[in-house]
């Protein structure tokens, strides 16, 4: 683990409920990470509170000009992520990164299955650069849930990637509470209703799940039941 202080360099509205924050270290390193891995944001004690930290996911790809983005929810922000949405360009945070094995297996063949709610999508995002080679010799299901099509994150870059995958990089998007102005001609419930666009044998899958802990103990007891061995199954916590 490696413990830095990181620079705000901006910030900037992805959709109604989530920010992305860009970062570079501040003492001009390189930030060396596997996509999937995340970052501790740390709060420093003060008198009238503890140290806090909070866990972000790192969201883009590695870059060459060694910058890192987290994606941070606005609703109901309060601790660690309340200070990150509050913080101006410039600002210093201790961090400590990267950490986490929610990383692809050098070994994977596919299929693979990712399965995310809301801003759990973001690991995946930073794996966009796998998933497309990826995705030249195996089915990828990516079976994404959100409120509102407008809260859909990166849904651009998914129905992009499904356009050039050749037909296997599989984007199955669900939302809970369409409006009527939303005009939402897809998917309407939550993300478990997807399993079903899932092929019927999922033995030799690989499933990666990342979203609120009832959603993901959820999903991993159904895909156990359907035959994923545990052993193959991967969650961000």
């Amino acid at each position: 683990m490696q413990t830095f202080d990181s620079r705000l360099v901006r910030a900037e509205q992805l959709t109604p409920t989530v920010r992305r924050l860009w970062f570079e270290r501040a003492e001009g390193a390189t930030l060396d990470f596997l996509p999937g891995q995340h970052a501790r944001f740390v709060l420093p004690a003060t008198k009238g509170a503890a140290e806090h930290a909070g866990a972000y996911s790192l969201c883009e790809p590695p870059r060459a000009d060694g910058r890192y983005a987290i994606c941070v929810k606005q609703q109901r922000a309060h601790g660690v992520a309340e200070a990150l949405l509050q913080a101006s360009p410039g600002a210093l945070l201790q961090t400590v990164a990267p950490l986490g094995r929610f990383v692809l297996e050098a070994a994977d063949s596919g299929p693979l299955v990712l399965v995310a709610t809301g801003v759990g999508v973001a690991p995946f995002h930073a794996m966009l650069d796998q998933l497309r080679e990826l995705a030249g010799r195996a089915d990828i299901y990516l079976l994404l849930g959100a409120r509102r099509p407008v809260e859909l994150l990166f849904d651009p870059q998914w129905r992009a990637l499904a356009a050039e995958g050749g037909g296997r990089f599989h984007y199955r998007p669900i939302v809970s509470r369409p409006q009527a102005e939303d005009a939402w001609q897809g998917a309407v419930g939550r993300v478990d209703a997807l399993l079903g666009e899932l092929p019927v044998t999922l033995g030799e899958a690989r499933a990666y799940l990342c979203g609120h802990s009832p959603m993901v103990a959820q999903l991993r007891a159904e895909l156990t039941r359907r035959g994923l061995p545990s052993a193959r199954l991967h969650t961000d916590h």
